[in-house]
């Protein structure tokens, strides 16, 4: 028997199987047509039970900042909290300018811990700079790609036993193409599908942590005297130094004028 004849036979019982089930289905809703409406509505109100209780799968992700007089202290803070909470550091950064540095980390946490690391971290934190959350809903997406995943390895038992049934090499080698498009496409799906399941179960906040400079306060009458007293005596030093830099030329100078004024005096007597 060719591969062909063997699927068109699958292709006739699959339509035959789906034609029975679609009968049977019908008998039933006109059985269920005929019950009194007492049950009726007990059906409906289960039926609406069943679709609440369906999951939901939401990837939280969030980035937050703040102002810090200590930021390898309130870096090591957030350390400590992410071990609370069972999170984990995914990247660091650390960026220093003129006076001014801050911390970027990026971390993951259990989904059901990203509110609480968010509060606690609120609690201790005067005020936040930025604080920014949401929420993506992949529910379809997700519940869409396990189901094409349990079709297409449906399709690949399938495959897989016509491979067993026929003897010829052009349906052999013809099957087996289209079980590696089959399992490439499975594995595409499941990695997609993993990736999803990761971001689902673990969710994502970035925090920015910047070091806050005091402000200076205005000088008074007093502080302004002492701080030229201050530069006068540094200005003192500096000459000081600068004069005995210059000994030799200054010992050098004095030799020549002492002996032009000797000469001076001779020419006059």
């Amino acid at each position: 028997m060719s591969i062909k004849s063997v699927l068109n036979i699958t292709v006739i019982l699959m339509f035959v199987i789906m034609s029975g089930c679609k009968d049977k289905a019908e008998n039933m809703s006109l059985l269920s047509e005929n019950k009194g409406t007492g049950e009726a509505g007990t059906n409906s109100i289960t039926k609406t039970d069943n679709q609440s209780q369906q999951p939901s799968y939401l990837i939280k992700e969030g980035n937050l900042s703040f102002a810090s007089v200590n930021v390898k202290k309130d870096r090591l803070w957030i350390d400590s909290l992410l071990q609370i909470h069972a999170g984990y550091l995914v990247k660091e950064s650390l960026m220093s300018f003129g006076r001014t540095s801050e911390y970027s980390l990026i971390t993951k946490v259990p989904a059901q811990n990203f509110n609480k690391l968010i509060i606690d971290i609120e609690k201790n934190i005067p005020t936040l700079t930025t604080k920014n959350i949401h929420v993506i809903d992949v529910t379809e997406e997700f519940t869409d790609i396990q189901s094409r995943i349990k079709v297409k390895k449906e399709l690949e038992k399938r495959y897989l036993h016509l491979l067993t049934k026929t003897e010829k090499m052009d349906d052999i080698i013809q099957l087996e193409s289209e079980l590696n498009k089959i399992r490439t496409d499975i594995e595409a799906q499941e990695g997609r599908n993993q990736v999803l399941a990761h971001k689902i179960a673990f969710s994502t906040l970035e925090i920015l942590i910047r070091n806050k400079i005091p402000e200076k306060n205005e000088n008074t009458f007093f502080d302004e005297i002492k701080i030229a007293f201050k530069n006068g005596l540094k200005y003192v030093g500096m000459f000081s130094l600068l004069l005995v830099n210059l000994w030799p030329f200054i010992c050098f100078g004095v030799g020549i004028y002492a002996i032009i004024i000797r000469k001076k005096k001779k020419t006059e007597h």
